[in-house]
């Protein structure tokens, strides 16, 4: 059995545990020991990324503030 490995953790105004974990090539980040995402489905955070932005279509050069949870996902969708 592979090990978890703890690349970072973090402590909320709020009292809440996150962290960011590596098993196995995957990365996952988690919210009080309950994963949020995690790098292997990464469907639904391309998808709002691209949602996000495709109605955006009279400007050659959008500007567009992206809010997540640090693995990427969102962004390469919107570029």
């Amino acid at each position: 059995m592979k090990p978890n490995t703890l690349l970072a953790e973090a402590t909320t105004s709020f009292g809440t545990a996150l962290d960011l974990t590596e098993h196995d090539g995957n990365f996952y980040i988690r919210s009080d020991g309950e994963v949020l995402m995690q790098s292997r489905a990464n469907w639904s955070e391309k998808e709002l990324g691209r949602r996000g932005v495709c109605e955006i279509d009279d400007k050659k050069k959008p500007r567009v503030l992206v809010g997540g949870m640090g693995m990427g996902f969102t962004l390469v969708a919107v570029c």
